[in-house]
């Protein structure tokens, strides 16, 4: 579990500056066209969203959100909780991944399309749709 709320990456980028509209065009200009997001529901695109920005978005300086998040420490995480975050950073994919298999209840077996390896993920959400995404832009992080 981690030990901060990933919401707080997106709060802390509203409040510096955001701009939120130009970053859903981005997304949804980014998604591969085989991908029918209408096909999913609005809280799973939602999060693939968010993913998206926290860890593929890169804002005008070439830093994505969570790294900047690390970096200024505005909610004063302790050295625990920095740790955490900084292995994220550091194990994070975000690329196309293949659903090959739903190995059992939420955990999905994918491959990664833009480069080798295979993972298990752990995702309640999609391994109800594992039949129908076929090629999705997700994110996962290791090693922790």
């Amino acid at each position: 579990m981690l030990s901060f709320r990933m919401k707080n990456i997106f709060d802390f980028a509203v409040a510096n500056g955001l701009d939120l509209e130009s970053a859903m065009s981005e997304f949804y200009h980014d998604i591969d066209k085989n991908v029918q997001l209408n096909s999913f529901p609005e809280d799973i695109v939602e999060g693939l969203f968010n993913e998206w920005l926290t860890f593929d978005y890169k804002k005008l300086n070439g830093i994505n959100l969570i790294t900047e998040y690390y970096l200024k420490n505005p909610d004063k995480l302790s050295e625990k909780a920095l740790t955490e975050l900084k292995n994220i950073i550091s194990t994070q994919k975000y690329c196309y991944f293949q659903v090959k298999s739903v190995l059992r209840d939420g955990i999905l077996l994918v491959s990664a399309i833009d480069h080798k390896g295979e993972y298990m993920v752990q995702d309640y959400a999609m391994s109800g749709y594992n039949s129908r995404c076929g090629k999705i832009k997700y994110g996962i992080y290791l090693g922790l």
